[in-house]
């Protein structure tokens, strides 16, 4: 086995509760009326030994956004980096995202989709 597969099996519980946490909010997004179809993933560092997290942004074509905030339940930025890469080109395959830096505000937004 090597470095990957064993780091992969290693974060695989993370990774599938990732996935857990961000497949609906993105559904949810994808049946708006704008569809929400552009993607954006940021890491949040948190204090030390507390676990990274990321933030999942959509916008749709008037730039309007939404975000989730989802724990990686990684201690190390590297390992939540890993992660985030994983889940942008998993959610771009699955659902046909559109890859974009997107210029929205996350403190603007996240009051309006906190519960989202």
């Amino acid at each position: 086995m090597d470095a990957l597969d064993e780091w992969t099996m290693e974060h695989l519980q993370n990774y599938l509760g990732l996935i857990e946490k961000v497949q609906p909010f993105v559904e949810q997004g994808l049946n708006a009326d704008p569809p929400f179809r552009q993607l954006q993933i940021r890491v949040d560092w948190k204090n030390a030994g507390s676990p990274c997290a990321l933030t999942v942004i959509l916008a749709n074509e008037k730039l309007e956004g939404r975000t989730k905030r989802a724990s990686t339940g990684c201690r190390w930025t590297d390992d939540a980096y890993k992660l985030k890469t994983r889940l942008y080109f998993w959610l771009v395959e699955r659902y046909g995202l559109e890859a974009r830096y997107l210029p929205i505000s996350h403190r603007q937004k996240r009051s309006e989709y906190q519960g989202a």
